[in-house]
């Protein structure tokens, strides 16, 4: 996410989203703890027959996310 982060960055974006499986706790909390926030906007995909709802997360800053350490 760090490097996703600053690469946005060199092509000048300064907010990013992106998408996970509202079921995907795992996701959800990996998100979460890189500062990512809901954005309120939920969806659906229909694939092969199965329904999967899926939820935005996004960062207003980059910032935080380039500079977070490694651990």
């Amino acid at each position: 996410m760090r490097l996703m982060a600053a690469h946005l960055a060199d092509k000048g974006a300064s907010a990013a989203s992106v998408w996970a499986f509202r079921d995907h706790r795992d996701a959800l909390s990996f998100y979460e703890a890189l500062g990512g926030e809901r954005t309120g906007v939920d969806g659906v995909w229909s694939v092969l027959g199965l329904t999967l709802p899926d939820v935005s997360y996004g960062w207003r800053n980059l910032a935080p996310l380039i500079d977070a350490h490694v651990q």
